[in-house]
């Protein structure tokens, strides 16, 4: 028989690179305040990136990810394109480009990680800046705490 103080609580749920439907809802989220400069839902703040520059609305941003475009819900600015696609896009020019890092459910709490690089003709991307931001993982779903922006 074991005598466990914690019995009957819950462990703090936790899960990495999630693909549950409000995650997705929330980094849609993030990438619309980037491209539309509107507030977040919850924190009122535009959320933007500075390397990425303010006429981002006008243009198709690249984002690189391995999931199904069509079950993402992005915007209609974001083009969602693999590695290889990326590596094809990238090999005359210079292109911005985002990619979300690890993600994260914990207690309540959805942590999204974005990265926004910059692509070069034959040369891996090259990391500029980074925004951490943080919802509810509850309806409704806002930011729930301030957004970091860090540089590379």
């Amino acid at each position: 028989m074991t005598n466990r103080s914690d019995e009957g609580s819950e462990p703090p749920t936790r899960s990495l690179r999630a693909t549950r439907p409000r995650q997705a809802r929330a980094e849609g989220l993030l990438l619309e305040s980037i491209i539309t400069h509107r507030p977040l839902p919850g924190i009122g703040r535009v959320v933007t990136f500075a390397d990425l520059g303010s006429d981002v609305g006008a243009a198709t941003v690249v984002l690189v990810d391995e999931r199904e475009p069509s079950a993402l819900g992005f915007p209609t600015q974001i083009r969602v394109v693999d590695d290889e696609t990326l590596k094809t896009l990238s090999s005359e020019r210079e292109l911005p480009v985002l990619r979300f890092l690890q993600s994260e459910v914990l207690d309540g709490k959805i942590t999204i990680r974005l990265q926004l690089s910059i692509a070069l003709p034959k040369e891996d991307p090259i990391p500029v800046e980074g925004i951490v931001a943080t919802f509810n993982d509850s309806e409704p779903l806002t930011a729930v705490e301030p957004t970091h922006v860090l540089a590379f």
